[in-house]
């Protein structure tokens, strides 16, 4: 629905509450120079752009003031009225409503500190320059006062966007008026007002102004001091002759007119979605927004919560999150753990899923509510079905319910990060190629009983390890991996179907062995330059963390790599280029990354180690590293070839490391089948 609409209508539609802004999570985020160029492109009466709207009638969203901080400034619908929910479009109407209009003085007048962006309680102005400022351009014709705004000429423009945003700029209202605690200025005080006047007509930086945020002023006294502003900069251009008076007023009035007439006709695109089809409205987003912080199921969850939470649910779900939850000892002390579980650890915190502004990251959202809904599924009895996880399933969630579970969510969540990091090698949420996984594992340990079950963990361990090196999941993983869910909840019953095992053990004689992905000819690379075929990358991926659930120690101090390890790690080339003995290692390193059908760029031959050792090692030759004994040391732990010498081949050395590996990857799967008997 195309609409044409006047600015004041959009500011009507705000106050009576006709058109609210859901709560959600996104802040205010332009900044000065977003904010100006939206501005300029209004007063050169460009289109406005769209806005997204969803109707809807039954309040089913928290909402917040126009220009608030999220959560900070409640706004309440007219109950049982029709209203439109602002879902795309927030950044320009805020903006709007800051550089044209008074609303955030009054709005905020008593609660200034609740503002998004204190830009938004500036005040800005259109310059003028002064008759003594010959450099700028004059683009209103002040200098002989002449101008008449009409545009009307096969659409042409009068000036551009770039030259009109150049004649903006903003103060601080405290500058203006001097005795001003807060940004807020009252527009009852004359006091103000003629402070205002004063400062927008002193030329003391070679301009005089016109305050943009008094254009749609037309009485009171704010309408009285515009018209002051307007023609005491006039008189400023004004000589004493017999048509100057008549000249001043017609520059006066078509300023205003021209003023008016770009804010009364805004070419805005205003698109309505019904509430039934949610969705939809997050797709048109997500169409509109190409390559911006994209619309989501979470936003509006949060903002539907909003309506029944007491308690500000972002910083209860961070709470959550952050929360130490305690696990079993016999988890702890369980015989086919590698590496040894510190009294003080913390899978979640471990797995920086929150940053440094206590955001949380969008995987961690995503498998949040995909756990959430399959989890309230469960108690209401329904069956695993794959739509569960879909968005108009998610978004129709009851708020009482998401409230009454998070914490149950998040502490599954949390205990299949202690799996993944105890069992996987996996430090975070990111480093899980197959994120369906993840939410399979805290979908069961909801379960406290199933994840004490030490059977448990075991199944699972032994099912990552074969879907990842048997390739279990060639296309469409997420449906793949989701539909085991039922083949694990006939075992769990009661621990004695066997179907799931007739599926994996299936699958694990091809661990190691499956075609052009974990066979032993794709990962040495004997034929990749003729068949112009490469390993897949994540297989590196897969192979290093095999070895970071076991552990092993940094190549130049006693620092143990595994899950616990917190600082950045770095992807190195176990054996460098050896064809000259006098090549840096990091230059052979970089010719070699450039070239995928080259052996020496194998998973096989890679390793990750701190930052600090690959750093040291890249100005090391080639035949001091074969010849450190504390690289000997480490190698010989993670499957290489012992007594690394000059003599070694890359193809040696990858198919010793092959044949290591399998041997060791079976060794492990091995154990955890046998220990399901």
């Amino acid at each position: 629905m195309n609409n044409t609409m006047k600015l004041q209508n959009l500011i009507n539609e705000v106050e009576s509450k006709k058109l609210i802004l859901p709560d959600f999570q996104r802040k205010f985020v332009w900044n000065q120079e977003d904010m100006c160029g939206l501005f300029a492109s209004i007063l050169c009466q460009m289109p406005f752009g769209s806005i997204l709207t969803l109707e809807s009638s039954d309040n089913e969203f928290s909402c917040k003031k126009f220009g608030a901080k999220p959560r900070e400034f409640k706004e309440d619908a007219n109950s049982g009225s029709q209203v439109e929910y602002l879902i795309d479009g927030q950044q320009r109407l805020t903006s709007l409503f800051a550089g044209f209009t008074t609303y955030y003085y009054s709005t905020f007048k008593e609660c200034p500190k609740k503002i998004a962006a204190s830009q938004l309680l500036d005040m800005y102005f259109l310059k003028i320059p002064a008759e003594t400022n010959a450099e700028d351009k004059d683009l209103f014709n002040a200098r002989v006062l002449s101008f008449d705004g009409n545009w009307d000429n096969e659409g042409s423009s009068y000036f551009s966007s770039e030259e009109v945003k150049r004649m903006i700029d903003s103060q601080k209202v405290s500058r203006i008026i001097k005795e001003r605690k807060n940004d807020i200025f009252d527009l009852d005080s004359k006091a103000d007002l003629d402070a205002i006047c004063t400062y927008c007509c002193n030329n003391t930086d070679g301009f005089y102004r016109i305050p943009l945020q008094f254009v749609l002023y037309n009485k009171g006294k704010v309408f009285q001091i515009f018209n002051k502003i307007l023609n005491k900069i006039a008189i400023s251009f004004s000589d004493d002759t017999e048509n100057s008076e008549e000249q001043r007023l017609e520059w006066v009035t078509n300023v205003k007119k021209y003023l008016s007439r770009c804010l009364d006709e805004l070419q805005l695109d205003r698109i309505s979605v019904k509430n039934s089809d949610k969705t939809r409205a997050i797709d048109i987003y997500s169409n509109l927004n190409k390559g911006g912080v994209a619309l989501n199921v979470f936003d509006l969850i949060m903002a539907k919560v909003g309506r029944v939470s007491r308690e500000n649910f972002y910083d209860t779900l961070v709470g959550y999150i952050q929360k130490d939850y305690a696990y079993p000892e016999n988890l702890k002390n369980c015989n086919l753990l590698q590496n040894t579980i510190p009294q003080n650890y913390h899978a979640t915190k471990n797995a920086e899923v929150i940053n440094s502004k206590d955001d949380i990251t969008a995987e961690y959202i995503n498998n949040f509510l995909n756990i959430l809904s399959l989890f309230i599924a469960k108690r209401k009895g329904e069956a695993f079905n794959i739509d569960l996880i879909k968005q108009n399933r998610i978004l129709d969630l009851d708020a009482l319910e998401i409230v009454e579970y998070s914490e149950k969510i998040c502490e599954a969540m949390d205990r299949a990060f202690f799996f993944f990091q105890t069992r996987c090698g996996v430090r975070k949420l990111s480093d899980i190629n197959y994120k369906a996984e993840f939410t399979v594992v805290a979908y069961f340990f909801t379960d406290e009983k199933l994840f004490a079950d030490i059977r448990v963990h075991n199944i699972f361990e032994y099912w990552y390890w074969v879907s990842l090196f048997a390739y279990m999941y060639p296309s469409n993983q997420n449906v793949g991996i989701l539909n085991e869910i039922p083949y694990f909840e006939k075992y769990f019953s009661d621990f004695s179907d066997s179907t799931i095992f007739t599926r994996l053990d299936e699958w694990a004689t091809r661990v190691m062995k499956f075609p052009h992905y974990s066979d032993k000819d794709t990962l040495t690379m004997v034929k990749s330059r003729d068949t112009e075929t490469a390993p897949a990358a994540a297989m590196t991926k897969y192979i290093c963390q095999f070895y970071m659930a076991k552990g092993y120690k940094d190549f130049f101090n006693e620092k143990t790599i595994n899950y616990l390890y917190t600082d950045s790690l770095e992807i190195h080339h176990l054996l460098p280029l050896g064809s000259d003995p006098d090549l840096k290692v990091g230059e052979s390193t970089k010719k070699l990354r450039k070239d995928k059908y080259n052996p020496y760029n194998s998973p096989l031959n890679m390793l990750f180690v701190t930052k600090t050792s690959n750093g040291e090692i890249s100005d090391w030759s080639y035949s001091r590293y074969i010849q450190d004994d504390r690289i000997r040391k480490v190698l010989n732990t993670v499957g290489c070839i012992s007594g690394l010498s000059s003599d070694v081949s890359i193809e040696d050395f990858l198919s010793t490391r092959y044949d290591l590996f399998e041997s060791a990857i079976l060794e492990r799967i091995g154990k955890l089948r046998d220990s399901l008997k």
